[in-house]
């Protein structure tokens, strides 16, 4: 075959031209992006010990944290993240003190810490201090990795709390770590970045101006940013992020003007979490990562659904039936729901094992389909007791340390649940989606999570996955399949199984 540059010489100029076109533009790449990055003041924070939690069933050990921690410094990586703490006492608190037993230096490693404890009443706490700052303080970690919220709705913005707060909240974090920490790294993590910048972004930088005006010693050592579930474009993440160099090196400048020095040197780090969810099913912008994998959030059966969303989910679930559109049968259903409420039997009704119990409670007839739901839920009635009694086994465990009146009392502070269930699932304990799950399981409000609460889920795992074998596995569907998928639906109605 002949080279197509010995084919004559009819249009080989326009080629050579977009030849010189394309060499041009990668000298120009390589000259300015390549150069930028062999001269950039480089700064490595490792994130191994606490994110290699998220996404696995079981939760380090003592063990599990030393043996990274050794590998770590087989790498050379001397600024580790080493702790995230909870008022709980945790595997954190334990090998913080392995560290201090065994006399590493604690100069480079870093714990993160809340800016405020919560939102009171419409405003962010600003008095009590939050309880990762008071243990960095009484383990002498220096370098503070703060994080917190823009966007969250709980917080009445611009009537009973002001971005002007907000940057005297984070300068009284400022303060108090200086007090024990004068030359520590403080570090800020804009947690809910892409959706502050998409609906607040003059929230998000005037608090950056702010933070880059503060005089030398008051100083963020880097502000962070991540977009958890990877729903923004690289383009998109790009203009946000020039938007904040932009505004930093402008108050840079300003603060050199008027002060006649230059502000500590930032490095923006990227990322400290990239996937806080092991499945995205709650995103906040158009992208849905659920529909992205055919994973279909189901519409919910409970004391809210009408007598035509019960006849579509039978018939959805078991094709066409006469007695799946009798709007006598479908009538009693829900009577029957509300009945059993009233009786105190709080049950799940969605899954093909809960809709069939109810409809043959209902008056119906079990068709051949449902017969065979029924027949293979009684058959995994003793293996379904047993699964449920290692999780509540685990449960327990959870309870018996929590301490006070709350210790032993059947509920879980959602500290508890969050580390002893859905911290493999959500990676980010104050993040808002971890809030919508603990609200979504806390269904009377009060704080905690009952243990019928959290069996209602549990329950439609095994009714919808009967051959399910091992507890992590049915944790997971729990989660993945059952948890998840609520906390996108809007009108759930959160009721409770007592058996």
């Amino acid at each position: 075959m002949a080279d197509p540059m010995e084919c004559g010489t009819a249009g080989t100029d326009d080629l050579m031209q977009e030849v010189a076109t394309i060499k041009a533009h990668i000298e120009q790449v390589r000259v300015q992006k390549r150069e930028r990055l062999r001269t950039m003041d480089f700064f490595c924070l490792d994130n191994s010990i606490r994110e290699s939690t998220v996404g696995q069933l079981r939760s380090h050990t003592l063990q599990n944290k030393i043996d990274i921690y050794n590998h770590v410094k087989k790498c050379g990586i001397k600024d580790v993240i080493v702790a995230s703490f909870a008022n709980m006492k945790r595997v954190d608190d334990v090998f913080v003190k392995w560290l201090k037993d065994q006399g590493e230096d604690f100069t480079d490693f870093v714990s993160f810490s809340e800016v405020t404890e919560g939102v009171v009443n419409g405003v962010y706490d600003s008095k009590k201090v939050p309880v990762g700052l008071r243990k960095n303080k009484r383990f002498g970690l220096l370098n503070n990795f703060f994080e917190f919220d823009l966007a969250d709705s709980n917080c009445e913005w611009g009537t009973k709390f002001t971005v002007d707060d907000m940057c005297q909240l984070l300068k009284l974090r400022i303060d108090q770590v200086r007090e024990f920490a004068p030359n520590g790294k403080i570090l800020l993590n804009f947690r809910d970045f892409p959706i502050a910048m998409t609906k607040y972004p003059d929230r998000v930088l005037y608090i950056v101006r702010y933070l880059s005006r503060l005089p030398e010693g008051s100083r963020m050592f880097a502000l962070c940013f991540e977009d958890p579930l990877g729903e923004y474009l690289p383009e998109e993440l790009e203009a946000w992020t020039a938007s904040m160099r932009r505004l930093r090196k402008a108050a840079i400048a300003v603060t050199k003007l008027t002060t006649g020095k230059m502000p500590h040197p930032k490095q923006v780090v990227y990322g400290e979490r990239s996937i806080d969810l092991v499945f995205g099913f709650l995103g906040v912008g158009d992208f849905d990562l659920a529909e992205f994998f055919g994973v279909e959030a189901p519409n919910r059966i409970t004391t809210l659904a009408t007598t035509e969303m019960l006849s579509d989910r039978l018939i959805n679930v078991f094709g066409d039936d006469p007695q799946f559109t009798d709007q006598k049968i479908l009538q009693e259903m829900k009577e029957q729901m509300l009945a059993d409420l009233r009786k105190g039997r709080k049950e799940e009704y969605h899954s093909p094992a809960g809709i069939v119990l109810l409809f043959d409670r209902s008056g119906g007839k079990l068709t051949p389909a449902m017969a065979d739901v029924i027949a293979k839920q009684k058959l995994s009635a003793v293996h379904h007791d047993n699964l449920i009694a290692k999780i509540r086994e685990e449960w327990d465990s959870w309870d018996l340390r929590e301490e006070g009146e709350n210790k032993g009392d059947g509920r879980l502070e959602f500290d508890s649940f969050y580390h002893g269930f859905m911290a493999p699932y959500f990676g980010c304990y104050r993040c808002g989606r971890t809030k919508k799950g603990l609200k979504a399981l806390d269904m009377d409000n009060d704080g905690f999570v009952d243990w019928n609460e959290f069996l209602v889920y549990i329950k439609w795992a095994l009714r919808q996955y009967p051959d399910t074998e091992e507890p992590d596995d049915l944790l997971s569907i729990v989660f993945e399949k059952g948890l998840m998928p609520a906390m996108r639906d809007e009108k759930i109605r959160r009721e409770r199984i007592v058996d």
